[in-house]
């Protein structure tokens, strides 16, 4: 029984340890169509990827299919994702897909003075919005392929 509630006692202590380390993480804000034009989560999750070796994304559920632990209403969402952009350091958003949400957080982003970049895939055969691309808080960045994306996401994490 001691050796039992040793250990039970030590996985106590190692969750504990981790979630300290997790809300010691610098908050980032990644923001991409979810609702609106289809997405390539494969490609969303890589660039989520490359901002965790950064910090604590705190909207990475965007680019896997994992169902809300309980049932959220539009309200719910709002006031979560809010308070997370609030919280947030820095925000990258990736707009090759059109999206009046990510058009709202990034609007919120420059209200809130956080460092902003915002990624566009240069084939998709769309356009920037001239409202973000001529916007001069942001940092307006073209890719090709998602490692390229992985490249510029990390050069202006470092540079932030």
């Amino acid at each position: 029984r001691r050796v039992h509630g040793y250990r039970i006692n030590r996985i106590i202590e190692s969750n504990k340890i981790l979630a300290t380390m997790a809300s010691e993480r610098i908050p980032l804000y990644f923001c991409a169509s979810i609702r609106g034009q289809e997405i390539n989560k494969t490609e969303i999750g890589k660039m989520i990827n490359c901002m965790k070796e950064y910090g604590a994304v705190l909207t990475e559920h965007i680019a896997y299919d994992i169902p809300e632990p309980v049932e959220m209403t539009d309200r719910e969402i709002f006031e979560r994702d809010m308070a997370w952009l609030r919280k947030a350091k820095l925000v990258v958003a990736e707009c090759t897909a059109a999206s009046l949400g990510v058009g709202y957080e990034l609007a919120f982003a420059e209200q809130f003075g956080h460092p902003t970049m915002v990624l566009f895939k240069k084939d998709s055969g769309r356009g920037l919005s001239g409202m973000i691309a001529g916007c001069p808080h942001f940092k307006i960045e073209y890719y090709s392929t998602v490692d390229e994306a992985c490249s510029i996401i990390r050069k202006f994490v470092e540079a932030t």
